[in-house]
């Protein structure tokens, strides 16, 4: 895998775990949030709107937070095909080269057989 592949991916995998992280506090808070409201322990009037705006606020940090994870999965995705896409390209060629090698020692053999056999028919002609 290339290495630019490999810091690509150790880079996000740490930021999408805070994320992940960050968002599940963010749910908790808005959970315990809205516990409050619904069990009457937020006082009336502006402690109210306080609640709910925090809430609201809460929410929609939450929503770009998900928003930001499913993009830096997308990314790690596209990196884990790239890097598919490498791998099989490298072994096609690794195929490829191996069959190269193979036909190259077979010509070298061939040579080798026509060398002797033309030093053979030169002896023989000397002899003569």
């Amino acid at each position: 895998m290339p290495a630019e592949l490999q810091n690509s991916v150790k880079d996000l995998l740490p930021r999408v775990a805070a994320l992940e992280k960050q968002s599940k506090s963010m749910q908790q808070e808005v959970k315990r949030a809205k516990l409050r409201k619904d069990a009457g322990n937020a006082s009336k009037g502006s402690a109210a709107a306080v609640d709910e705006h925090s809430s609201k606020v809460l929410e929609e940090q939450n929503q770009q937070m998900k928003k930001q994870l499913k993009q830096q999965a997308d990314e790690i995705k596209a990196v884990q095909d790239a890097e598919k896409s490498e791998k099989d390209r490298l072994g096609k060629v690794e195929a490829e080269n191996d069959e190269l090698q193979k036909e190259v020692k077979a010509l070298l053999a061939l040579e080798k057989k026509r060398m002797q056999i033309n030093k053979k028919r030169a002896q023989k002609l000397r002899k003569r």
